[in-house]
């Protein structure tokens, strides 16, 4: 059995934290935390949890992860933060994935949940699981620092299709993420020669509103010789943009030109184009274009979701079935918290990928699969 270690950095998180521990305690062999000057109650939560604690307030938030790669013991790391949740059937999913990766795998795209208030959410993927390896380290970046350029001169295999989704509730808590924009903006700009961060770098620039900034920087990584996939997330996020702005055609012909094979790139362009298509009231063109993401991707919770909101637009009894898939997906879906305000300005605004929630809705969905599976009994 491969034992797993749970990292996290943090810096006065007494409101995040317990929660954030109670998701992943049960199924982590230990958890590493780098103390980053906690002057709240963080470290007290972090002994109740019996965590391995490292005191460092010399660095840079982000420039300490490496500190707990160091001290992990485990096989697998797996990289989160005090605002970010997992379930148990995810971190169940985690255990069974490192258990039984071939040695080549050396890291794991996981399903990222970005909620962004009013029961929408941005879905994308981040690499937070990986080997526990002396020559697998993040590069010295002042922001999004990632462990896969490492991996990617080890010549490692990255895998992708893990569904133990990570739930990120930050937009949701005060002002976390606006008062963000201005710090983010100027530490991608110094990084910016990394295509990955210059992706980055073009949704802050939406997110305040300099929209021909944004579009300059997707633009150039997609005229370079970034990785295949940096360049095919800057063409989505580029259509996303033209959504924003309400260009549907631009944003449809960018979305139909992207060539890939990979399943989960295919479901978000179809993702996409359902958001494209019913701003621009081509409600048929977006239930055809849900059913083609969900094909490609059916543990995506929004798949189901926006197949659910259509046929209930339209009228189809059929809408019940698919809010009961979606919140087997997604149990944050009967969450209130997901409904309140979401925090702006945020560079995950645009990227949502949910046409519509109504909570009262989902749980109604409830009944009908109570009364479904009284039936088949």
């Amino acid at each position: 059995m491969s034992s797993l270690s749970v990292c996290l950095m943090v810096k006065n998180e007494e409101l995040n934290l317990r929660d954030c521990l109670r998701s992943v305690a049960q199924h982590a062999d230990e958890i590493v935390v780098i103390d980053n000057g906690s002057t709240d109650n963080t470290v007290e939560i972090l002994t109740e949890f019996d965590c391995k604690i490292i005191y460092s307030d010399k660095y840079y938030f982000d420039q300490a992860r490496n500190l707990y790669l160091e001290q992990a013991t485990g096989e697998w790391i797996l990289a989160i933060d005090a605002d970010e949740r997992l379930t148990s059937e995810g971190m169940l999913g985690i255990k069974k994935f490192i258990n039984s990766a071939p040695e080549k795998v050396m890291g794991s795209y996981l399903p990222f949940y970005q909620y962004l208030g009013s029961g929408r959410w941005a879905y994308i993927e981040m690499m937070r699981l990986f080997r526990n390896h002396s020559r697998i380290r993040y590069n010295d970046k002042k922001i999004h620092p990632s462990p896969r350029p490492s991996i990617d001169l080890l010549g490692g295999v990255i895998n992708r299709g893990l569904y133990s989704p990570i739930h990120h509730l930050d937009s949701l808590e005060g002002k976390r993420t606006s008062n963000k924009r201005e710090k983010y903006i100027n530490l991608s700009i110094e990084e910016v020669d990394d295509p990955g961060i210059q992706v980055l770098l073009g949704n802050e620039y939406i997110a305040i509103g300099e929209y021909k900034e944004a579009e300059v920087n997707f633009q150039r990584v997609i005229m370079s010789s970034a990785p295949e996939d940096i360049k095919i997330r800057a063409c989505i996020h580029l259509a996303q943009l033209h959504v924003l702005k309400e260009d549907f055609d631009k944003a449809s012909n960018i979305l139909n030109s992207i060539d890939t094979n990979n399943p989960q790139f295919q479901s978000k362009i179809q993702s996409v184009l359902v958001i494209n298509y019913m701003k621009a009231g081509l409600v048929e063109k977006a239930l055809n274009s849900s059913f083609m993401a969900m094909e490609k991707d059916p543990l995506a919770a929004h798949n189901h979701l926006n197949i659910g909101t259509i046929y209930d637009q339209l009228g189809y009894p059929e809408a019940d079935k698919y809010y009961c898939s979606a919140l087997k997906l997604n149990p944050y879906l009967e969450d209130p918290v997901i409904y309140g305000d979401g925090d702006s300005p945020n560079p995950y605004l645009h990227q949502n990928l949910v046409i519509g929630t109504n909570l009262k809705r989902i749980l109604k969905s409830k009944e009908y699969s109570k009364n479904v599976n009284n039936y088949s009994t």
